[in-house]
């Protein structure tokens, strides 16, 4: 609009002095003629006016001092034309010269502010379109310099600014995939010993079995179990166990190849894919077995942790596969049988799968089914052995539990209770045999019978659970039975595993008013001052030692040991297994008075021993165990 303006006002500026000069000299004529020149500048100004948009390109500042020089060329026209003197050539002169001046102020205006104000315009769109290197050259009056040179700092900042937002970009691009790459790992590998974990061995298994099929290779597969490892962690704590876990890990890696890879499957257990094998069975058994030979040394080394040495073995299971059709899942299980089988020969060796191990699994499998279907079910039922006084009389009975099978009829304890304490069923199966034998002999005082004692084999995983005396004087509240009539059989090398816990467990049985006896004593060797810690009543010698007491000097010698010391600790001995005369003899005639084996009987149904208890409660007085 100011630009408008100055281009309409301009001639009036110029031309309107003249004009009026020439009126004032009485020059009509030439006065006219000014003012119809007067009127076509103003004509030329608005025909401008209407084309503006088309001449923005030209700028406003040309066309100014363009129609300036036009109406200077007028008023010399003019001036010349009508032969001015004196008064009126000094007024046209002067005209000229203030047309001189806004000549002057204008290429001022032009090139002192517009042309670098144009000149920063465009260089601020440059720097608007993203070009950082857009810069504006310096000159013109002062603040347009300062401003220039302003603008220029301002262009530098941002450039600064912008390369340091890109370096941050690419740092935090670096960070994220670094992060990403470390989520990965994360997620396919085993923290404590930065092996591959199940996730990334079962891929990689399946890659293997995929490319055993095309090209008909050999690839083996060991499972390596940690032989009494969990003592590691009982009694020396976890961090001492996951030092050994990563010892292991390092020593696995050092006894195999390159392409061969090592995986932590899960707590103990580690696995070792065995790649690149001979196509000849044979060949690549032998390979397998010379690796899985070189783990059990290996890994048979003691581990020394904070001055101190730990010792654990392990058992390793092997199997082959190559072109035949293989799930990742069948082939671990392959390799856990052979693995259990390893452990079952004893620990510390190597067996490797073969078809007998898969029937056999999968009879343990039906087995196992049948086994919670028959603990939901019911399905199980108590015999008792007696136990016999010096005179042949009941005192006590020992529960046995019996599984009858609606298919296999009764089976007996050394078929099912192994499977029963491998799979944790032995807790439930054993809590039913406490409650029932419970109750029964109850019922046997309330039938009016003399009261004996009845005692129940606990094993080594129903010892150690959480809350065994609770659970106990709950059942015998529930029951009524007299807690002085329940004793609890726990073998030696139960006892003896961890000392301390036991006799915190055996004190609270104690407190119960329960009685404790040592099974099979003599097979774990514990000394007389490790027997004296524990608050038991009752030593039962093994029926190993009693079998050739009559005929073996040596078991003789060391039954006679244990009756004595059962003495020297005021406990009362007992022997299993009694099955001859001449048995009964030497231990009557050595002092071991009380008895229990198939001399006596077999164990029997409650019904027939109430017929027994019954009829010697008529015949002679009764002696409670």
């Amino acid at each position: 609009m100011g630009t408008i303006i100055a281009i309409l006002v301009l001639p009036l500026v110029l031309i309107g002095p003249t004009a009026m000069g020439l009126v004032w000299g009485t020059r009509w004529a030439q006065a006219a003629e000014m003012l119809r020149w007067l009127a076509l500048s103003i004509g030329f100004r608005l025909a401008y006016v209407m084309a503006k948009a088309h001449l923005e390109a030209f700028g406003a500042f040309h066309v100014i001092l363009l129609l300036s020089i036009l109406d200077t060329a007028l008023i010399l026209t003019v001036a010349i034309g009508a032969g001015l003197t004196g008064g009126a050539l000094t007024v046209v002169q002067a005209l000229m010269c203030e047309s001189a001046v806004i000549l002057a102020v204008a290429a001022t205006i032009g090139y002192g502010i517009l042309s670098p104000a144009r000149k920063l315009l465009e260089g601020t769109r440059r720097l608007a379109r993203g070009q950082r290197d857009a810069r504006v050259a310096r000159g013109g009056v002062r603040e347009l310099d300062e401003l220039a040179a302003a603008f220029n700092d301002m262009a530098q900042a941002l450039d600064t600014t912008q390369q340091a937002l890109h370096a941050q970009q690419l740092a935090l691009e670096d960070r994220v995939a670094e992060r990403t790459e470390q989520l990965r790992h994360l997620a396919n590998h085993d923290p404590l010993t930065g092996l591959p974990n199940r996730r990334l061995m079962n891929d990689r298994l399946a890659q293997a079995t995929a490319q055993a099929r095309r090209n008909q290779e050999m690839v083996g597969l060991l499972l390596i179990d940690l032989d009494n490892f969990k003592p590691i962690n009982d009694e020396h704590g976890h961090r001492a166990g996951d030092e050994v876990l990563r010892i292991v890990a390092l020593r696995l890696k050092e006894c195999v190849r390159e392409v061969d890879t090592v995986a932590r499957y899960g707590g103990d257990e580690f696995v070792v894919m065995l790649e690149e094998l001979s196509d000849d069975r044979d060949a690549a058994a032998n390979h397998a077995k010379s690796i899985g030979e070189n783990i059990l040394s290996a890994l048979d080394q003691p581990y020394q942790l904070a001055g101190r040495h730990y010792h654990s073995t392990s058992s390793v299971g092997v199997t082959l596969f190559g072109g035949r059709e293989n799930t990742v899942d069948e082939l671990l299980k392959r390799a856990d049988l052979a693995m259990y089988q390893a452990k079952a020969a004893g620990r510390n060796t190597l067996r490797f799968f073969d078809l007998k191990l898969r029937a056999a699994a999968t009879a343990r499998a039906v087995l196992e089914a049948d086994l919670r279907d028959g603990l939901r079910e019911e399905q199980f039922t108590l015999y008792y052995q007696a136990q016999v006084d010096g005179a042949g009389a009941v005192t006590g009975v020992e529960a046995l539990v019996r599984w009858q099978h609606p298919d296999l009829g009764i089976v007996l304890p050394a078929q099912f209770v192994p499977l029963a304490q491998e799979t944790g069923l032995i807790t439930p199966i054993g809590e039913w045999v406490l409650r029932t034998a419970c109750a029964e002999a109850r019922s046997w005082t309330l039938r009016g019978l003399p009261p004996i004692g009845v005692a129940i084999n606990l094993s080594a995983l129903e010892f150690a659970r959480d809350g065994l005396a609770a659970m106990v004087a709950q059942v015998l509240r529930e029951t009524g039975l007299d807690p002085c009539l329940l004793e609890f059989e726990i073998t030696e090398s139960t006892i003896m595993h961890n000392a301390d816990r036991a006799a915190d467990i055996l004190r609270q049985l104690e407190q119960l008013g329960v009685r404790v006896a040592i099974d099979d004593f003599g097979t774990g060797y514990s000394s007389l001052s490790a027997l004296q810690q524990f608050p038991i009543g009752t030593l039962k010698i093994d029926q190993s030692f009693v079998r050739d007491v009559a005929v073996d000097a040596n078991d003789a010698a060391l039954v006679r040991t244990i009756i004595d010391m059962g003495k020297s600790l005021d406990l009362e001995v007992i022997a299993e297994g009694v099955e001859a005369s001449e048995q009964l003899e030497f231990l009557r005639r050595h002092g071991c008075y009380f008895a229990q084996g198939r001399l006596f009987g077999d164990a029997m149904e409650a019904e027939t021993l109430l017929a027994i208890l019954a009829g010697q409660a008529g015949g002679r007085p009764h002696h409670a165990a």
